[in-house]
């Protein structure tokens, strides 16, 4: 099974069925519950999710941009209701103000790829969402899209959400940084001890270091060149499969981070918990990747 519908409108959720019938969206299943009764356990083996799904749009438009149906994903149209100028605005007082719930499951699960859309005049629900999901270890963009776009003789403005970049995309990009700094840092020591002219020519008469510093850059930049293939193949395999690294993605790069300076200054029980943690942080990556 693909999809996973959640829709507690009635007439909705049958549009949902027969749209489904008629391979008009992605194959799946309609769960009519309130979203305050689903469990995250009851979300696990499906590709998509789609929650508020009305009568299916967001399946719609991923495959007409192309987005297979066994591509894992994860959509949600929250109530518009307690946010609209044609309602009572009560916010976040409004019983039908459903993103915590959301969120809560989207902490449980931690999807890889997130898709939302709220009213444009709901900018507070916007800066909620973000920082619910920048908390989790999401990178969130946001963009107001009118229904005019897709043709519709309305504006009807929305504020579409968006999770444009995998977090794991995110910390790859930083351990390429780190790597970048740590080669700069074990350089330039040992370049003032051996002089420019050496360091630039062919170095034909091997010279050893005998700075104490340069020698810890040197073997802290090694043990780092070790353990980040280990850190990139995960990192890259949970973004192609869609799936989520948690919370040992950062951890992985703040334990490197943290390593350089624990190394260089021989504070050396605290850089082995260091390492131990960013290897616990590879291992919980690799745990994810084969769930």
């Amino acid at each position: 099974m693909t999809a996973w519908y959640n829709e507690n409108d009635a007439y909705a959720a049958e549009w949902l069925r027969n749209l489904i019938s008629e391979r008009l969206i992605a194959d799946g299943i309609v769960d009519s519950r309130s979203i305050v009764d689903v469990r995250a356990a009851e979300l696990a083996g499906f590709d998509q999710l789609h929650f508020f799904a009305g009568i299916g749009g967001w399946s719609l438009a991923l495959r007409r941009a192309g987005w297979p149906d066994t591509r894992s994903v994860w959509t949600g149209s929250c109530p518009c209701q307690p946010f609209s100028l044609l309602c009572k605005q009560a916010g976040y007082a409004d019983p039908r103000h459903l993103w915590p719930t959301w969120a809560g499951l989207i902490a449980e699960r931690r999807p890889a790829i997130i898709f939302g859309e709220q009213l444009a005049t709901a900018p507070r629900w916007l800066r909620l969402v973000r920082g619910d999901l920048e908390a989790l270890g999401y990178a969130v963009g946001s963009l107001p899209i009118e229904a005019a776009c897709a043709g519709a003789e309305q504006a009807r403005d929305r504020g579409v959400m968006t999770q444009p970049l995998p977090a794991e995309i995110v910390m790859l990009g930083l351990g390429a940084v780190l790597l970048l700094l740590q080669m700069l840092l074990r350089s330039v020591p040992s370049a003032i001890e051996l002089g420019g002219s050496y360091k630039m020519g062919s170095r034909d008469d091997t010279r050893v270091v005998r700075s104490v510093i340069a020698g810890r850059a040197d073997r802290a930049f090694r043990n780092l060149l070790e353990t980040f293939p280990i850190f990139a193949a995960p990192a890259l395999a949970l973004v192609i499969t869609g799936r989520n690294g948690g919370l040992g993605v950062q951890v992985w790069i703040v334990m490197r981070i943290l390593y350089v300076p624990l190394y260089l200054i021989q504070i050396s029980f605290a850089r082995s918990v260091v390492w131990f943690a960013s290897i616990f942080a590879l291992v919980t990556m690799l745990v994810r990747l084969f769930q």
